[in-house]
């Protein structure tokens, strides 16, 4: 599980932390089963977030933002971990996965080609960020080789004066 600390948003009145909690790409279904989802239950348990997200797939990010504008911290839910330019300065953080990076090695150099931001924290055009996921489950064969599966919780705090 990872950590990162975020801070310099606006979270409103008396908000002084906030904890997020990201799962992605658990793919449930022939090979992961309720033992699977009851491992990341579990695991968020222990975490206690003030939020769960879990990305999937959005379409017109850029349209949706436009139309909410906020002063207030903006979380953008994007599967796959590509940027908008049309959506520069309209959020705070996308939460992406999708990539896996790569999950098996040598791959994530060729998921690197199609996804160049396929894992950790990046600093975007306009003061925004995107966190991209190595993904809570698998794809394809059920195991992972160089890339271990995270739940990562985000702690977001106002900006000091």
């Amino acid at each position: 599980m990872l950590t990162p600390f975020l801070q310099g948003f606006t979270l409103g009145a008396n908000v002084e932390r906030l904890t997020i909690a990201q799962v992605s790409d658990i793919h449930l279904g022939l090979l992961h089963r309720e033992e699977t989802l009851d491992l990341i239950i579990s695991q968020l348990q222990e975490l206690q977030p003030d939020l769960v997200v879990a990305t999937g797939d959005n379409q017109n990010e850029a349209n949706l933002l436009t139309r909410h504008q906020s002063t207030l911290f903006t979380l953008l839910l994007k599967h796959r971990p590509r940027f908008n330019e049309k959506a520069t300065g309209l959020f705070d953080l996308q939460l992406s996965g999708h990539a896996h990076r790569g999950q098996i090695f040598p791959f994530n150099y060729v998921t690197a080609l199609e996804y160049p931001q396929q894992d950790g924290l990046y600093f975007l055009p306009g003061g925004g960020q995107l966190y991209t996921s190595r993904g809570t489950g698998t794809w394809g064969p059920p195991m992972r080789v160089l890339s271990p599966p995270e739940i990562t919780l985000f702690a977001v705090v106002p900006e000091q004066p």
